[in-house]
């Protein structure tokens, strides 16, 4: 009995020693678990930081707007004719008064040498006529009265092939096609050595170098929009690319919707801008003496508007009220001062007096 007793004894104390040692580690895990937790909570925040700034702010409004060319031109044939020579292309540079196009002159030549022998028949017939009225040569029509002159020449047929001759040289011009100003070609839809008929368009010349862009505006907006005023003009496909124009007329109408319709006036465009393409218009507004944040500083907290502070290694919260914006700022009010450190990066969780570090 005595053996088994013993024995009895000896398992519960191997026991015990047995939860005494599982004790012990679970309580050191959890130790280690606790100065695990306590150091990422005690731990910094890294955050970006930005001076608060005070100026004037840039208000901007922004629309969609259309570009067309200042000048733009259809340029057609005023008469039918084979085409004989096309010295452009579609996106040929020109300046004012190339030659375009020149259509066959071999009928209308012929019909201005006919012209020019009836000319010298002409005055072959008016020479005669003054030898009737007593003078020797052409040159003594000078001594004629106006009246006397012009009956001798009508009868001569020199006033008649004279008239001819202009309507000749009409015809020429009318087989030539120039430039009435320097731009590019657009729409060049014909072809060399086929018959053009009257008023059949050649080509499209566009001024490439001053373009207008029609956007629309609020009716409400009008108040800060002036001619003359800067506008910037943006490329969708390459917001990188600023433009500047100046408004050039506003509409004194306001259409169905509330909108009024302004145009802006570009000098010296790239080859980037193209009639017809659709643009981004930003009408910048200075309003003067403004608290200025990035937009980055603000945060909601219970449904405020909140700035975070760097102040010593510490985020003071801030509240303030947003009263103007733009595509990168805030114009705030609020306790904040020109040069106070606003945090910019992981502001979205940090409470008031969380430790923080410039990263």
């Amino acid at each position: 009995m005595s053996m088994i007793k013993t024995h009895r004894l000896s398992l519960i104390f191997f026991l015990l020693l047995y939860l005494i040692a599982l004790t012990g580690c679970s309580h050191s895990e959890a130790s280690d678990n606790d100065v695990e937790k306590a150091k990422s909570k005690s731990a910094p925040v890294a955050v970006k930081v930005a001076a608060v700034e005070k100026g004037s702010f840039q208000r901007e409004i922004i629309s969609n707007g259309l570009v067309t060319p200042q000048q733009k031109a259809t340029l057609s044939f005023e008469r039918g004719g084979i085409l004989q020579s096309l010295r452009v292309k579609n996106g040929s540079a020109v300046q004012k008064g190339d030659t375009l196009a020149v259509l066959n002159k071999s009928q209308v030549l012929l019909e201005k040498k006919k012209i020019d022998i009836q000319i010298e028949k002409a005055y072959v017939e008016l020479l005669d006529l003054l030898i009737t009225q007593q003078y020797n040569k052409l040159s003594d029509t000078a001594f004629l009265s106006h009246e006397k002159r012009t009956n001798l020449m009508i009868k001569s047929g020199l006033l008649d092939a004279r008239s001819r001759m202009q309507e000749s040289n009409l015809r020429l011009q009318q087989c030539v096609i120039t430039a009435p100003f320097s731009g590019k070609v657009a729409d060049v839809e014909v072809m060399e050595h086929n018959r053009i008929s009257v008023g059949k368009e050649l080509c499209v010349l566009i001024n490439d170098k001053h373009w207008l862009t029609d956007f629309y505006l609020m009716e409400s907006e009008l108040q800060w929009v002036h001619n003359g005023q800067i506008v910037e003009i943006i490329p969708f496909e390459d917001n990188s690319t600023v433009y500047p124009a100046t408004v050039y007329t506003i509409n004194p109408m306001v259409d169905k919707n509330g909108l009024v319709k302004v145009q802006a006036l570009l000098h010296n465009g790239s080859s980037k801008l193209v009639n017809g393409r659709h643009v981004k218009v930003k009408v910048i507004i200075k309003v003067p003496n403004q608290i200025i944040v990035p937009k980055e500083a603000l945060v909601l907290r219970s449904n405020r508007e909140v700035v975070f502070l760097y102040k010593k290694g510490l985020a003071k919260w801030v509240y303030v009220d947003v009263m103007e914006e733009n595509e990168s700022k805030l114009s705030v009010k609020g306790k904040l001062h020109r040069g106070d450190e606003v945090i910019i990066t992981n502001n979205m969780n940090l409470s008031h007096d969380a430790e923080v570090e410039l990263k």
